[in-house]
């Protein structure tokens, strides 16, 4: 009878593990991108850097939280730079003004704890790889029902010949994936998003 009391238990115990395993608690996103880089003739000695952002969608394309972003997008000061991404804005709804409203110079608070500075790239930088981890919550800490979603990245800079005006440059990509059957499809592929897919932690 003992010997069959252990056995019950070690298949029991087998079997949770089994369970746990299956069950996702984050997702790993990873990031590899090369640009776009500022085209133009206005400056002279200085490259304007390029921005970036990575965020995720739910399976009606309804903005989820942002998981990484570019310092200067997010940030109040004399060079806003949140028109850089219009994806991601129009996505999140998220205003200077709202920034304003949280910090009178700098990063906003809300964006503190998942924003880093833009990418510089040079002759001795031609890629660059980032990754962003999403612990299947939503911005307001709430863990998200199983099913499917997205995750999005936008990458930016600009071109400028004049004081003037200038025009920005970006290229979005969304990859999908499915958290209950544990699914991932990256994303294609743009000119500068080299890379842009996720694996389960």
């Amino acid at each position: 009878m003992r010997w069959k009391m252990v056995f019950v238990v070690g298949c029991l115990l087998a079997a949770c593990g089994r369970g746990s395993e299956e069950v996702p608690q984050a997702v790993v996103v990873t990031l590899r991108f090369s640009g776009p880089r500022y085209e133009g003739s206005f400056y002279k000695g200085y490259l304007p850097a390029t921005d970036y952002a990575v965020w995720v969608e739910d399976g009606e394309r309804r903005y989820i939280r942002t998981l990484g972003i570019s310092r200067s997008v997010v940030s109040v000061g004399k060079y806003p730079h949140l028109d850089h991404l219009p994806t991601w804005k129009a996505k999140s709804g998220v205003t200077y003004e709202d920034l304003k409203e949280e910090t009178s110079e700098g990063v906003a608070p809300s964006f503190d704890a998942v924003s880093r500075a833009s990418v510089l790239f040079g002759e001795d930088l031609a890629d660059t790889t980032l990754t962003f981890e999403w612990d299947l919550r939503d911005s307001e800490g709430n863990r998200v029902p199983e099913g499917t979603y997205y995750f999005c990245a936008e990458v930016a800079n600009i071109s400028k010949d004049t004081a003037e005006s200038y025009e920005i440059i970006h290229e979005v990509t969304c990859g999908k994936l499915d958290t209950k059957s544990r699914t991932v499809a990256p994303a294609e592929p743009t000119e500068h998003i080299l890379e842009l897919k996720a694996e389960y932690k």
